[in-house]
């Protein structure tokens, strides 16, 4: 660009306008007619706009402050850079930038930001999922692209549409460098750091869950009285439990409920990695079979028993190896002896013993009224078989055996932790002294 040195020209404009009107006033130029007169004075018009532009080209000087008095600063646009824009940055757009694009920075990419790439997000990728007004931590866990109080550590949020701040090399759209769209690096699609697609934040997927103290080997229960009726109720069971209608969550057998059930309290207690199975016969099968190969081993880490074979050639009346004399641990660590507070009201002392089974005592069924319609009724017209999770009256004879000692007043839900000896009168699963308990085996 050129540069005019505008006082200079001005001066000089003035200088040849005096001696313009000298002309016309003073020369002959009076003496002419009328028609010279008027081509006179458009050459004279002519003559000064001519030397009005080349004295703003040549004269030289800085107008624009930019450093040079080159014809460089020279333009018609109005501003004081010598561009054919309107803006002050010396580019031929209107950004205000020093580049050519349009938009308002340095980098020549089309983009708000400067970082050289195709999208605004301030990062080096292509997905235009950066940082924004507050910053994301990249373990924001239960992220949904909203807003969120305590959504991340330190106090700090995550963003309304950012994911997290995304200084990967990828292109999807989140913090890390592989090309899941989550926020950890193991190649799944949830953003809890293991290689499951759940979301529960460990390596299993027990999720929320509550450590009870449980040892490693842990892989047998008695179902709690607190889990089992917490889940009938969040099922719309109702206070009384699940009777012999087993089909927790819509399942459509009442085995497959029952393994259901097994599973989720397993889970609740952190050990829903191991695959678990309810103890109970059905018509189609019997519950020896279905459990695994064993070796099993109660809440304490004491042997249940080493096989399917050593439960079903048990002479004895309590489980083969030995953790279970006097009484059965349930999930949470309480043992189940006729000595506890299993519903906490401060009672104690409460008769429990009853568990369905629909089993003999070698783990096979007992008869086809034994299983409330093979654990999908709670108004069949059979009684349930059931085991003791603890000896009324010793380790041999009437109420001694784990797994088939007589039957329940029918498949009603229903519970009584008093002694009411038999089946105490009514139709319902806990009537000799229960709640519908059942035994869980994992794999």
């Amino acid at each position: 660009m050129f540069m005019v040195n505008l006082a200079s020209a001005n001066k000089r404009i003035a200088s040849f306008e005096r001696d313009a009107l000298k002309i016309v006033f003073f020369s002959p130029f009076l003496k002419m007619e009328f028609g010279m007169q008027k081509r006179v004075l458009g050459l004279i018009i002519l003559i000064m706009c001519l030397s009005t532009a080349a004295i703003v080209a040549c004269s030289g000087g800085d107008s624009s402050g930019d450093g040079d008095d080159t014809l460089s600063d020279f333009s018609v646009d109005g501003d004081a850079d010598g561009d054919s824009d309107v803006g002050s940055d010396g580019d031929s757009d209107t950004d205000g930038d020093s580049d050519t694009d349009s938009d308002a920075d340095s980098d020549t990419d089309g983009d708000s930001d400067t970082d050289g790439d195709a999208d605004g997000d301030g990062d080096t990728d292509s997905d235009g999922n950066g940082t924004c007004a507050f910053e994301c931590l990249a373990h924001c866990r239960s992220w949904n692209g909203t807003q969120m109080e305590g959504a991340c550590e330190d106090g700090l949020r995550c963003c309304e549409g950012a994911d997290i701040p995304d200084t990967s090399s990828d292109a999807d759209a989140d913090a890390d460098a592989d090309t899941d769209t989550d926020t950890d690096t193991d190649g799944d699609t949830d953003s809890d750091g293991d290689t499951d697609s759940d979301s529960d934040w460990d390596t299993e997927v027990n999720g929320d869950c509550t450590e009870m103290g449980a040892d490693d080997k842990f892989s047998f229960f008695s179902t709690s009285y607190y889990h089992l009726m917490l889940l009938a109720e969040e099922d719309g069971r109702g206070d009384q439990g699940f009777g012999g209608d087993l089909r927790y969550k819509g399942a459509s057998t009442g085995l497959e409920g029952a393994d259901a059930i097994c599973q989720e309290i397993a889970r609740r207690v952190c050990f829903g990695h191991k695959t678990w199975h309810a103890f109970l016969s059905a018509s189609t099968v019997d519950a020896v079979d279905r459990i695994g190969d064993g070796p099993w081993y109660d809440f304490d880490g004491k042997l249940a028993a080493d096989s399917p074979s050593d439960i079903i050639n048990n002479s004895a009346d309590r489980l083969p190896g030995g953790c279970c004399d006097d009484g059965t641990y349930d999930e949470m660590g309480l043992y189940h002896n006729h000595k506890v507070d299993v519903n906490g009201d401060g009672v104690g002392d409460d008769d429990d013993h009853d568990t369905l089974t629909g089993s003999t005592p070698q783990g096979r069924l007992d008869t086809s009224a034994s299983t409330c319609d093979d654990w999908t009724s709670t108004t069949a017209s059979g009684q349930p078989r059931i085991g003791h999770m603890w000896p009324r009256m010793g380790l041999t004879g009437f109420g001694a055996n784990w797994a088939s000692d007589h039957t329940a007043g029918g498949c009603a839900a229903g519970i009584t932790l008093t002694n009411s000896g038999g089946a105490g009168g009514s139709n319902t699963v806990g009537s000799a002294g229960g709640y519908g308990a059942i035994y869980c085996f994992a794999e």
